[in-house]
């Protein structure tokens, strides 16, 4: 998914980039794409980038995916499989669903920990544009 933005600010090896909304996002607002918002990137060729510049900043469509997958299935299968085995092994309802709160507890931090290690999963400017 490409869109378009302004930079705003540079600092050092991070660029600020000032992305609008297209015509689509505004109809459906089902997301904060629908919105203006200020995206912080990282950026090895922050020194040939000024503040002003039209770029293009690029997020993999198969990486959102990936995210949503991460973030939604993921812990949903883990709580589900968890309070199936600990009741089964135990027989009690509250232990199990405990368990299962746990269990999302830990697989939010495996995730988040591999979402945030992880730099195909962030956008990056992909095309300076001209004036």
């Amino acid at each position: 998914m490409r869109e378009e933005g302004k930079i705003v600010d540079i600092t050092g090896k991070n660029v600020v980039v000032e992305v609008s909304p297209k015509d689509t996002c505004t109809k459906c607002c089902s997301c904060n794409a629908a919105y203006k918002r200020k995206l912080v990137l990282a950026n090895d060729k922050a020194k040939s980038l000024k503040i002003g510049d039209q770029v293009e900043v690029e997020v993999d469509t198969a990486s959102i995916m990936k995210i949503y997958l991460l973030l939604y299935a993921v812990p949903l299968l883990l709580f589900i499989i968890t309070v199936f085995m600990v009741y089964f092994m135990t027989m009690k309802p509250v232990v199990s669903v405990a368990a299962g709160v746990f269990a999302i507890v830990i697989s939010y931090v495996a995730v988040g920990t591999i979402i945030k290690n992880n730099k195909k999963f962030y956008p990056a400017i992909c095309d300076k544009r001209c004036k």
